[in-house]
């Protein structure tokens, strides 16, 4: 380890870091909360839009952020994302998107159809890939969100899984 990040880390630097939403729209994201939660940056300088829309609420993130908070370490604004799976979950707890307070809030749910090109499991017309959720489960899942006052966000990546959604959320919102 270097000289220089050892002081970081031992706190005899205050380190900036300057960024616009680039970075987050990138996926960078994770990556300034962990050198935040670290006290490895210590300042940051947002320009443009600068939140976090962050899909791995099934990975605890939200603690992670609600511990930042608790701390007066949360330096961006974050809209927290549920797997749909949560969904009855979440009702029988009356909360809704948007539930939470400036810089951390409940999101969307988040499905997903399909995999990824790079792994080949992205499903695809000519019936490569997996399906994850059915068209009809996808239906099923935007109209009880749409009950319990959530947005949806979908992953579909293959032409097929991509079809899929886009019938899905116009058999449920046709207008």
């Amino acid at each position: 380890m270097n000289r220089f990040f050892m002081l970081i880390q031992n706190g005899a630097a205050d380190v900036g870091f300057a960024m616009g939403g680039h970075v987050v729209k990138v996926g960078c994201g994770p990556v300034v909360v962990d050198l935040m939660r670290r006290h490895i940056v210590t300042a940051i300088a947002c320009h443009g839009a600068t939140a976090i829309h962050d899909m791995g609420g099934e990975l605890g993130a939200l603690g992670l952020h609600q511990r930042l908070a608790d701390e007066g370490s949360l330096l961006l604004r974050v809209l927290q994302s549920q797997p749909a799976s949560r969904l009855a979950a979440l009702r029988s707890l009356g909360l809704r998107s948007g539930f939470g307070g400036p810089n951390l809030a409940l999101g969307h749910l988040k499905v997903f159809m399909d995999g990824t090109l790079g792994s080949g499991t992205a499903r695809m017309l000519d019936g490569s890939g997996v399906q994850l959720t059915s068209r009809e489960e996808l239906e099923e899942i935007v109209r009880e969100a749409a009950e319990a006052g959530y947005p949806v966000a979908v992953h579909a990546i293959g032409d097929a899984a991509n079809r899929d959604d886009m019938a899905a959320e116009y058999h449920e919102n046709p207008d």
